[in-house]
């Protein structure tokens, strides 16, 4: 998540969507991205999936890896 370009917020709703059925199924879901947890930046992950779908998220565990950018400067 995070590489797409969305300015209508479409994306937002069928991220939602997906994220909605597998916590209502109980299925695990796993988002990876470059984006940030942290919500006040431009380029947070809640910007980018929305409130709605970040609050299911927040229902499980969260894991943040930070590690060294493999594809050079």
């Amino acid at each position: 998540v995070g590489v797409e370009h969305d300015p209508r917020g479409y994306l937002q709703s069928i991220y939602h969507g997906i994220i909605d059925d597998r916590y209502n199924n109980i299925k695990p879901t796993l988002i990876v991205s470059n984006l940030s947890l942290n919500t006040t930046h431009r380029n947070s992950l809640t910007r980018a999936i929305g409130v709605r779908a970040i609050s299911r998220l927040n229902d499980g565990e969260l894991y943040s890896v930070i590690g060294k950018d493999l594809r050079g400067s």
